[in-house]
C-alpha cells in the first residue's frame, strides 16, 4: 500500500521492467507501460499491469532459456 500513498492521482507514469541476470547484467523486458492512476480504478489498473508483466516475463524465460 505505500506504492500508493506515493502516487497522484490522474498523473501518467512509465514503468519498464528491468530483469537482472548473470550476476551483473540487465535487460528491459519489453517497452515502456503507461499507466495514467485514477483512485477509482486504481486496483483494476495494478491488475493489468501485473498480467502485462507476467506475460514479459514468460517471453523473457523463453527467449533466453532462462
Amino acid at each position: 500500500m505505500e506504492l500508493l500513498q506515493v502516487l497522484q492521482e490522474n498523473v501518467q507514469y512509465s514503468l519498464l521492467l528491468k530483469i537482472k541476470f548473470n550476476k551483473s547484467r540487465y535487460t528491459m523486458s519489453g517497452i515502456q507501460i503507461g499507466l495514467l492512476y485514477e483512485k477509482d480504478n486504481g486496483y483494476k489498473n495494478f491488475e493489468l499491469i501485473h498480467g502485462v508483466f507476467i506475460d514479459r516475463l514468460g517471453k523473457f524465460s523463453e527467449d533466453y532459456n532462462v
